[in-house]
């Protein structure tokens, strides 16, 4: 029932559409006729008009660019034309055009896909001269050009004809392209782990020989993740004894270059190149290889190698010229760069152009050279740097000085034109702008030249510290460079690296053992590390190299004066009051001998004879005070510590001194104060004894014993505390309190309490 009625409606909308189709095709014809009619008796308006009726009618029918419009746009650009409308022509001409054009070309690309899967066979097949004549079809297709000259209002269709002679067939697909297509197969048939296929591919390519396939692709290709399986399924060829080929040792040696295992790949490339002597490419690595490995003249075989089958390589003739740059052998690596040079303008061939005319003191072609390398690569900062060297080289210091700029303006942080900046500004004697760029090139460079130079101009600028730095790594080069080690020392020594200097003025002393300067420096640091006897020992050394040396036997007495031995010191000092010459320290020195003798009255005129030297000396008051309070002459021996305590009003033992001289004198209230204020500095229980002291002298017991007792809190074993306090006691009846003293002076100085005769009793 369902089926009946579908059918019905579908032949009643079949007689619908023949109905409005027959009506259609009657009214078209009859607007044709008309249009054809107007056309006939002249009358172009009125046949265009109808034929643009007829037009929309048609398009709304069969579309914008169905070829049954051709007829009528036709019709319309003929009739714009006899009207001498030529634009409304053109637009017509246009639209016919399009229309046309759209046809054809739809109509032969459907060749394109059988075309290319025949290409494709023929390729698998190696019917090299079929894929040719095959291809050329293809590139007819590809290839359109203009048949009518170029309107400003007109756009042409590209319509396909064949404007390529068949003699260039080859030049459209060539075996570049064969090659390229095969290695790409290939790599597809890698990623889908078709290692057979894969290898074929590869193998068949560079069977071609093709110019594409260079050492450069060779080094470059990308066998992506799958590189390992690769190399696993060739290194199974290579165990395969039935192969006649080795292909396979090639692509292995390709691939452990890659991993830059390269003892591996020149055993590979080697077994290869045993079949395939003439493979330029597998030369050309061989060649690189033990280039990489500093076997140079390994090398220059297969870069020569190379040279015999390709004779203008240029990849061989640059190694070649860099391995003759290596060996300094600058005549022959020119005699290739100049060779190379006349077709090539490449920036690293005019670079080391100017490099071997440097090398061989050519410096105006070296300039010229390195010019013109800049003119090829205006951005590289190392051929500036030569440049600056090359100008340098020629006396051209105001054309290096630019050249340097440049170059660390294109790198800041090169630190070769920043040293050869320090060169020229250390010669033009500015220091801060040479120390400077030194600094800069000793963030990246350490050479000698480099340290010492920056070295020396800090240690003429008294930076002994940082000179110190760059003068030790120089010297862990230059140990025999007695000159750099001498100011070394010297530099440890104003440093008070006093134990370095000793090691270094030891090293000194081997090449030039009768220097008494180096033994003046050894003694002089052992003293200022206090090991006196060790200083003495090289000052006496110095003495024997020089007698006559007055300054040495004051140095003696200075420490044999400090080890106490007067009498000894007194000797030596004498001597150099003999060799006839007298100062303030050698009188000073001699003073203090004569006065650790007990000669008071020797020291004292030596002392005041020092003065004549130096009347404000507070050393000298200090030492002539200690003089004066030996001779109990209190009065000036005060007067001169007060001088010395003028300018050290808290030194402590100084106001003991002049304390004890008060008390001397028994100006026991002068003196109390004096301790009383050394107590202040120092907290010295000694200090408090003196009060005390001073106290008992002054009849006030109580107060004595106060300070005694201070004195015993602060010092339990203070015997002469104790011993005064029972003196005290006994005066002020307390025996008790006296016993009990005599008790602890017992267990304390068993001496002091048997002279004691109360603690007898």
């Amino acid at each position: 029932m369902l089926k009946s009625h579908f059918l019905n409606k579908y032949f009643l909308l079949l007689i619908m559409f023949c109905t409005i189709y027959a009506n259609y095709n009657t009214a078209l014809y009859e607007k044709k006729n008309l249009a054809k009619n107007y056309y006939e008796a002249n009358l172009y308006d009125d046949a265009i008009i109808i034929y643009e009726e007829i037009l929309v009618i048609e398009k709304r029918v069969f579309g914008e660019e169905n070829i049954n419009l051709l007829q009528t746009i036709k019709k319309l650009y003929e009739l714009n034309l006899l009207n001498r409308d030529f634009k409304k022509s053109k637009q017509y001409i246009q639209e016919y055009l399009n229309i046309q054009s759209s046809s054809l070309l739809n109509q032969q690309n459907n060749f394109i896909s059988p075309l290319v899967q025949l290409k494709n066979i023929l390729i698998e097949e190696e019917k090299m001269d079929e894929v040719f004549t095959v291809d050329s079809l293809l590139q007819i297709i590809y290839n359109n050009t203009n048949i009518i000259k170029k309107d400003s209002t007109l756009i042409l269709p590209k319509l396909i004809i064949n404007t390529i002679d068949s003699t260039n067939y080859e030049s459209e697909y060539s075996n570049n392209d064969i090659a390229i297509d095969l290695m790409n197969d290939g790599l597809k048939f890698l990623e889908n782990d078709l290692f057979t296929e894969a290898k074929n591919k590869f193998i068949n390519a560079i069977k071609l020989n093709a110019e594409i396939i260079d050492v450069n692709y060779l080094k470059n290709i990308d066998f992506g993740d799958l590189q390992q399986n690769l190399y696993n399924s060739l290194l199974e060829d290579s165990k395969n004894d039935s192969l006649t080929d080795q292909y396979h040792n090639l692509f292995l040696g390709i691939i452990e270059f890659k991993e830059e295992n390269f003892d591996k790949s020149i055993s590979f490339l080697t077994k290869y190149c045993d079949s395939y002597p003439n493979d330029v490419n597998a030369l050309l690595i061989l060649g690189e290889l033990n280039f990489k490995k500093e076997n140079y003249l390994n090398s220059m075989f297969f870069f020569y190698q190379a040279l015999k089958y390709d004779e203008d390589n240029l990849i061989a003739n640059k190694f070649l010229s860099e391995i003759f740059i290596i060996m300094e052998d600058y005549e022959q690596a020119l005699n290739i760069l100049n060779y190379i040079s006349k077709n090539n303008n490449e920036h690293k061939i005019f670079y080391n152009l100017g490099y071997c005319y440097f090398k061989i003191n050519k410096f105006e072609k070296s300039i010229n050279s390195y010019t013109q390398a800049i003119l090829l690569n205006p951005e590289d900062y190392k051929t500036f740097y030569q440049l600056g060297m090359s100008y340098k080289s020629n006396k051209l210091f105001k054309q290096s000085l630019d050249a340097f700029k440049k170059s660390i303006k294109l790198n800041p942080n090169y630190g070769l034109s920043h040293y050869e900046l320090g060169l020229i500004y250390q010669m033009t004697l500015n220091d801060d702008l040479a120390i400077y760029h030194y600094e800069l090139a000793n963030k990246n460079e350490s050479f000698d030249d480099l340290n010492y130079k920056l070295g020396m101009l800090y240690f003429k600028n008294e930076q002994f510290y940082k000179s110190m730095k760059q003068l030790k790594e120089y010297l862990v080069h230059n140990m025999d460079d007695i000159d750099t080690m001498k100011i070394i020392g010297e530099i440890f020594i104003n440093l008070g690296r006093f134990p370095e200097a000793i090691d270094i003025y030891n090293r000194l002393i081997d090449y030039e053992p009768n220097n008494q300067n180096f033994y003046y420096n050894i003694a002089s640091s052992f003293y200022q590390l206090n090991d006196l006897d060790n200083a003495l020992d090289y000052f006496l050394k110095v003495i024997e190299l020089n007698e006559e040396d007055y300054n040495i036997y004051i140095d003696i007495g200075v420490i044999l004066n400090k080890k106490n031995l007067f009498s000894e010191s007194e000797s030596y000092l004498l001597k150099a009051l003999d060799c006839g010459f007298t100062n303030k320290n050698l009188l000073m020195q001699l003073g203090i001998s004569y006065g650790g003798q007990k000669k008071f009255l020797q020291s004292l005129i030596a002392f005041q004879n020092a003065l004549k030297f130096s009347l404000e000396d507070p050393i000298l008051h200090y030492q002539i005070g200690i003089i004066y309070k030996e001779l109990s002459i209190f009065d000036l021996a005060i007067k001169n510590l007060n001088f010395y305590l003028e300018n050290n009003k808290n030194d402590e033992v100084t106001l003991m001194l002049i304390g004890e001289c008060h008390l001397n004198l028994k100006e026991y209230d002068n003196a109390i104060g004096i301790f009383e204020k050394t107590y202040e500095i120092n907290k010295n229980y000694n200090a408090l004894f003196n009060i005390g002291k001073s106290y008992e002298k002054l009849g006030d017991l109580k107060n004595a014993a106060k300070f005694y007792k201070n004195v015993i809190k602060k010092n339990p074993n203070h015997v002469k505390s104790r011993e005064n306090l029972i003196i005290i006691y006994k005066n002020l009846n307390k025996f008790r309190e006296a016993k009990k003293e005599c008790e602890i002076i017992y267990m304390l100085d068993r001496s002091v309490y048997n002279s004691i005769a109360f603690c007898r009793e």
